[in-house]
């Protein structure tokens, strides 16, 4: 059976996706594994984030927050940064899983931009839910989140079902005809009609003296599809499925800490397997090497333990492999 993502917009009601991933259960009978959010770097959204990563842990779910640099969506860059960042998890896991695709959190253009996102690379799903209770829907900003006791905090992230109306939204995918997209993009030839007609349509290609030339914001929007298609093909294998071997490098009473941590780097896409390996005297986190085949060390240093851990990846070529090294970076959050 396939692993179940939902990627979310994330903006300062954490109930929005909890309510989503217990409605995706409730009417469609879809059990979510994994939840990834996409928000901002406002200190709302950094709340909203640790409310469900501890709610979450609970519910043995696996929680990936991420965010864009910017503390709202206010540019073009800021949108296309977005744009990027739910693009790139919607192409990471569509390999092992299926991968749902929720509205309901953050700004209304960030609904758009991950419309978008969801045409180009397709998802199995794109849902929305709205709350049908004021007073549920006022309790759900996290600004007032510790002025609520336990019980009610629960009933904030899992009302009733009366209380939530779920929305399956209707959605044409554009992934079959995504090479010819990026061929119209690059000025190539031999295009089919329909992308050509699509991209002139959407203001992203534009005739100048006879001849399609692209435009501003298709040359950024080229920018986002051309980095995420710079990236190997993430492994088809669910994260459960990864091999992980743990050997004894003088971890003491440490050793699960360590395969923990280990077991979490599964849930990075271009994951295939990890291992450890002996560690050095570093100071600090870090990515230790880059090997042209895919492997990439790494140099943990926790408060509860240091540890050399190699991750095999699919990049199969030097660049391939410095690229995936730069998604791992952020996934550790390493600066």
């Amino acid at each position: 059976m396939k692993t179940k993502v939902l990627v979310s917009s994330l903006g300062e009601s954490p109930a929005v996706v909890t309510e989503t991933v217990d409605a995706l259960e409730r009417e469609e009978g879809i059990k979510i594994n994994y939840v990834i959010t996409v928000g901002t770097s406002a200190l709302d959204v950094e709340a909203s984030e640790e409310v469900l990563r501890e709610e979450f842990s609970r519910l043995k779910i696996a929680y990936i927050p991420d965010h864009i640099q910017s503390e709202d969506l206010l540019t073009e860059e800021d949108h296309l940064e977005y744009l990027s960042k739910i693009a790139f998890h919607l192409r990471a896991y569509s390999p092992f899983a299926d991968v749902y695709l929720s509205l309901a959190g953050g700004r209304k253009t960030m609904s758009a931009v991950m419309t978008i996102a969801a045409q180009i690379y397709g998802v199995k799903m794109l849902c929305h839910v709205v709350p049908l209770d004021k007073e549920l829907e006022r309790w759900g900003n996290v600004c007032i989140w510790e002025n609520l006791p336990p019980s009610k905090r629960q009933y904030v992230l899992h009302p009733p079902p009366d209380k939530v109306c779920f929305v399956r939204l209707p959605l044409i995918s554009l992934f079959p005809m995504l090479d010819d997209i990026l061929k119209a993009l690059r000025g190539e030839g031999d295009v089919n009609p329909q992308a050509l007609e699509l991209l002139e349509g959407s203001g992203l290609i534009a005739r100048q003296k006879g001849r399609l030339e692209i435009t501003p914001v298709g040359a950024q929007l080229l920018e986002v599809l051309s980095d995420i298609a710079s990236l190997p093909q993430p492994c088809e294998l669910r994260p459960d499925q990864k091999e992980v071997v743990i050997h004894d490098h003088g971890y003491a009473g440490k050793y699960d800490k360590v395969e923990q941590f280990a077991r979490g780097l599964t849930l990075f896409p271009w994951t295939i397997n990890v291992r450890t390996i002996e560690y050095g005297p570093k100071p600090r986190t870090h990515i230790r090497r880059v090997w042209d085949d895919g492997r990439v060390e790494l140099e943990i240093k926790m408060t509860e333990f240091s540890a050399g851990i190699e991750v095999r990846t699919t990049a199969q070529t030097k660049a391939q492999a410095k690229r995936v090294a730069e998604e791992l970076k952020k996934f550790l959050n390493l600066k």
